[in-house]
């Protein structure tokens, strides 16, 4: 999500594994940057933005019920259902401006 905020990503090339010493038993990929001159969503906070995002993440396969708890307390399921996001949703599931949605209702 930080380089969808911060940048638009996209893969350019693709490197073999016989170009590296020892070869990893994967392809690589070139990945091109192009940094936005504004982000994409509006926030009020970046930090919290990221800060949900991180714990959203920090638990793999884990419902946002349960991976945001610690972050929105016993409240969770109403601000998610506020921020218009089902909390059995996934991490991996959401958009940025899902993301966003949620940074705006926690403030």
């Amino acid at each position: 999500m930080k380089v969808a905020y911060f940048a638009s990503a996209r893969v350019v090339g693709i490197v073999p594994p016989s170009v590296f010493v020892p070869a990893p038993r994967v392809d690589s990929a070139l990945v091109e940057l192009v940094r936005h001159a504004e982000p994409p969503v509006a926030v009020p906070s970046p930090d919290r933005l990221f800060a949900l995002v991180r714990a959203g993440f920090g638990q793999r396969r884990k419902m946002l019920r349960g991976a945001l708890r610690a972050e929105l307390g016993d409240g969770v399921i109403a601000t998610l259902t506020a921020a218009g996001i089902d909390p059995s949703a996934r991490a991996e599931t959401l958009t940025l401006d899902d993301w966003a949605r949620l940074a705006r209702e926690v403030g």
